[in-house]
């Protein structure tokens, strides 16, 4: 039985550090944003270019600014678009 203290021991502890910037993102050739619409039964999908906007905004002070399309409503999980990545040497973007 593992003990508290084990340093084999996995942590599923959420993460309290600084939030990603788009600064943060670039570098990983990641330029846009993956948003949900937060409105009841809504869940629309939008993927948002964000190459714009100043290196230093954090990624989490997007998404309540994101108006949907489809409702108006506003409000929005926005995380980084995970599907651009590439890692060094898989091909150019």
């Amino acid at each position: 039985m593992m003990s508290r203290d084990d340093p084999t021991r996995r942590s599923f502890e959420r993460y309290t550090g600084p939030p990603m910037t788009l600064g943060n993102m670039r570098p990983n050739r990641i330029h846009s944003l993956d948003a949900w619409c937060l409105a009841r039964g809504c869940n629309r999908h939008s993927v948002v270019d964000v190459n714009a906007l100043p290196d230093d905004v954090p990624v989490p002070s997007i998404g309540p600014r994101l108006r949907c399309a489809c409702i108006g409503h506003l409000g929005a999980d926005a995380r980084p678009n995970r599907s651009e990545y590439r890692a060094p040497g898989m091909g150019r973007r």
